[in-house]
């Protein structure tokens, strides 16, 4: 879209947006570096791409969280904890594991780079879905985005 063929609300907003000095940038840079070095908020990103891939599922699949527990032999408040963003639920390798594979579903290698290798933000790595459709590990999982994805807190661990 060309400047001119925005919206005048779009042109305002634009025109009015300030402009970021370098010292904003190197700012927002060694923010970002913090957060990236951060073990619980790359706990917390891991854990909650983990549990926004299996919300994808779900509504894929069309079940509820009553559904999914009956599946998986749990608790409805068991998966409830599990699902939550907004609790800092531990759970083990085990659990995502077995919660993947309910959904016929395999979670995919964690890869681990070096912390001086200055790698891309955390954020940017995880915006692809972590598992994969158990039936052609090959190919990965498509889906849409979950409908309700709510703020994530800083997590202690996951």
């Amino acid at each position: 879209m060309k400047h001119d063929e925005m919206s005048p609300e779009l042109k305002a907003l634009l025109e009015s947006t300030p402009v970021l000095s370098e010292q904003d940038v190197k700012e927002l840079g060694d923010a970002v570096a913090a957060l990236d070095a951060d073990p619980e908020f790359i706990a917390g990103c891991i854990k909650d791409a983990f549990v926004n891939d299996i919300l994808c599922a779900m509504e894929e699949q069309g079940l509820n969280k009553n559904q999914l527990a009956v599946k998986w032999g749990k608790t409805r408040q068991h998966v409830s904890q599990i699902l939550d963003k907004e609790t800092s639920k531990n759970f083990t390798i085990d659990t995502i594991v077995s919660l993947s594979m309910t959904l016929g579903l395999i979670p995919q290698r964690i890869e681990l780079k070096k912390l001086d290798a200055e790698p891309a933000p955390v954020l940017m790595t995880l915006s692809r879905p972590a598992l994969k459709v158990a039936e052609s590990p090959g190919e990965p999982y498509r889906t849409k985005p979950a409908m309700a994805v709510k703020k994530t807190k800083a997590r202690k661990s996951v």
